[in-house]
């Protein structure tokens, strides 16, 4: 049978010329992670950053590609996003940060996301960095839930990793959404921190 593989575009900054895509593969594959249309040199690497997301109705979804906008716009950064199922853990090595996003059910993360930081902990990750963000219904009670419980769990399972940044949490009007007026630009500006952070 013959493997399946998925294209996903590799975001760099504009002033970067050269295009840069990133294959997701199955788990058994031994290709690398990165592939480059053309060679460069040492002074051109950048940092390499990608957003991992789980999503129901799509509002995580567009807050992940929100943050890597905002990655992106810094000089610098190479951004990679993606559907947490389609995630090879192999392959995270290549990555010097992870954002992670979920929404909020019932006053947690969802199961899936639960479940990847789980298996990350078994990956033995090692000198990354990982921030996280949410989406949650606008009752204020909901406020940061999420977040806080994937902080705390990334902080006891992956003892080698450190938090860039203090998570954010985006409100939705409804449970299908759409995402809150005002809400997606603090997407963008959270994905500019979390590329700020990871140059100091």
């Amino acid at each position: 049978m013959t493997k399946k593989k998925t294209h996903i575009m590799l975001f760099t900054n504009p002033s970067f010329s050269s295009q840069l895509y990133c294959s997701l593969k199955t788990k058994n594959s031994r290709s690398p992670y990165f592939k480059t249309r053309t060679s460069f040199s040492k002074k051109q690497l950048m940092a390499r950053v990608i957003v991992i997301y789980d999503t129901k109705y799509g509002n995580t979804k567009l807050a992940a590609e929100k943050i890597a906008e905002g990655l992106r716009e810094v000089e610098g950064t190479e951004t990679a996003i993606d559907y947490v199922k389609n995630i090879n853990l192999n392959e995270l090595a290549n990555f010097d940060a992870l954002v992670i996003g979920a929404p909020n059910h019932v006053g947690k993360p969802s199961r899936t996301i639960l479940k990847f930081i789980d298996q990350l902990a078994k990956t033995q990750l090692k000198s990354k960095r990982i921030a996280v963000f949410d989406t949650y219904f606008k009752h204020e009670r909901n406020f940061e839930k999420a977040t806080r419980k994937m902080e705390k769990a990334i902080t006891e399972k992956l003892p080698n990793v450190s938090l860039l940044t203090p998570g954010l949490s985006v409100r939705v009007e409804d449970v299908n959404g759409p995402v809150a007026e005002g809400e997606l630009p603090k997407c963008i500006e959270f994905g500019k921190r979390i590329a700020n952070q990871i140059k100091k």
